[in-house]
């Protein structure tokens, strides 16, 4: 099953659609925040590696959202670049969706 059309997202999707609070998250973002935090173990399972973690490092000018997984046995990690948390989180989710992530060995976990 595709974890991008499941029961649940669906759900979830009709929610969104009649959901008007916008003082703190838009609509587009609050899915970043629940596809990337909730669903992000199912889609890497359906993309072939496992999620072993994430995290976030501020700057002044872009911070760098981490992404830890093992990849064919391999502890590997993604380095997206954004402004923010979510836009981190959306750019990786771009990319998981296009096929574009760009592992690599992770050093520190070798």
């Amino acid at each position: 099953m595709d974890p991008r059309n499941s029961e649940h997202v669906q759900t979830f999707e009709q929610s969104l659609s009649t959901w008007t609070d916008s003082r703190f998250l838009t609509r587009d973002q609050l899915r970043t925040v629940a596809m990337f935090t909730l669903y992000l173990v199912n889609l890497a399972e359906a993309d072939g590696w496992q999620l072993d973690g994430y995290s976030w490092k501020q700057s002044d000018y872009l911070g760098c959202l981490v992404v830890k997984a093992t990849v064919a046995g391999i502890p590997s990690v993604v380095f997206t670049n954004a402004k923010t948390p979510i836009g981190g989180m959306k750019v990786f989710l771009r990319k998981l969706d296009a096929g574009l992530l760009e592992w690599i060995p992770d050093k520190f976990r070798s």
